[in-house]
């Protein structure tokens, strides 16, 4: 095998600051290119906790949703259905009114009247 840095081996001055320059460039390039790729991971491991964090704060932000229309569907069945019978102008004009004053008008004292609370009732709906 040929010594490469022999003055005699016949390779040029050219041929030699090439080889050089590839001896220095390519581990370099490589640390660059290992560096990179370590940054791009940590980018996306962040980015993937983000989507996580979002994807958390919709599905919350959903279920206390459904629950809120499960408590209101509740209250106007339980307003309609009370005793004494609401008016066909009274059930028409439900959805427009607050699920509080639903509660406390037509629900609330039907109850009393039957010996009942409907406060275990409603403490399950908010749970």
């Amino acid at each position: 095998m040929k010594n490469l840095f022999n003055i005699r081996s016949g390779m040029g001055i050219p041929k030699r600051l090439l080889l050089l320059l590839l001896v220095v460039l390519v581990p370099l390039l490589l640390v660059q290119g290992f560096t990179y790729y370590e940054w791009f991971q940590e980018r996306k491991e962040a980015e993937l906790r983000a989507n996580l964090e979002l994807a958390r704060t919709v599905a919350k932000t959903f279920d206390a949703f459904a629950k809120g229309i499960l408590q209101t569907e509740l209250a106007i069945g339980m307003a309609a259905t009370a005793s004494p019978a609401l008016s066909p102008n009274d059930l028409r004009n439900i959805p427009s009114r607050p699920r509080k004053q639903i509660l406390h008008s037509g629900i609330a004292a039907g109850s009393a009247r039957r010996g009942r609370s409907l406060r275990p009732l409603i403490r399950s709906l908010r749970t």
